[in-house]
């Protein structure tokens, strides 16, 4: 498994508040990152079919049906399946320019590598339905908490140079952790 230390920390995560869940998704998990980089925070990976399918066309992932794949309930039960995870999502990181396009270009005008990661790994498109899995009362519930802890770890274990958070609610949990 690819940056063992932070993904197992996310396995478990997962393990510990989706036990037996079939309609939750596996988290994003990490590859190696770049010492001195460029860091691109965001708020969560977005997970959309249809996006994967587009991103994926003509690929060696063409034949890959991301709602099945991408499920818990698979990942968990072999989580050698974790860097198969990490390279479909890096191969939609350098192909979808809509959301990674500024990133790789301020990167290479900078001439710095870069890497991203998300405050949370709950794979929810819907901003509104998201906000709903990370928020009881109006506060954060232990499941974001525990992402946020998570996060800490991981921003640590990257060491950038440079973080560039893009989300307005990302960057006021970013200043409070």
């Amino acid at each position: 498994m690819k940056n063992k230390r932070i993904n197992n920390k996310i396995f478990k995560l997962w393990e510990t508040h989706f036990p037996n869940d079939k309609r939750v998704y596996a988290p994003l998990f990490y590859d190696s990152f770049d010492k001195n980089s460029l860091l691109f925070v965001g708020m969560n990976p977005s997970f959309s079919a249809r996006g994967f399918k587009s991103i994926f066309k003509d690929s060696e992932y063409d034949k890959v049906n991301p709602l099945k794949f991408f499920k818990w309930s698979n990942i968990s039960k072999k989580n050698e399946f974790v860097d198969q995870c990490i390279a479909m999502d890096k191969y939609a990181y350098t192909n979808y320019s809509l959301y990674f396009g500024r990133p790789i270009e301020m990167a290479k005008e900078l001439n710095m590598p870069w890497d991203h990661i998300d405050l949370f790994l709950y794979r929810e498109t819907s901003q509104t339905s998201f906000m709903k899995r990370i928020h009881d009362k109006g506060k954060l519930n232990e499941f974001a908490l525990d992402q946020l802890a998570l996060f800490k770890d991981t921003l640590h274990t990257v060491n950038p140079k440079c973080i560039v958070v893009s989300n307005a609610f990302g960057r006021r949990s970013f200043v409070n952790i």
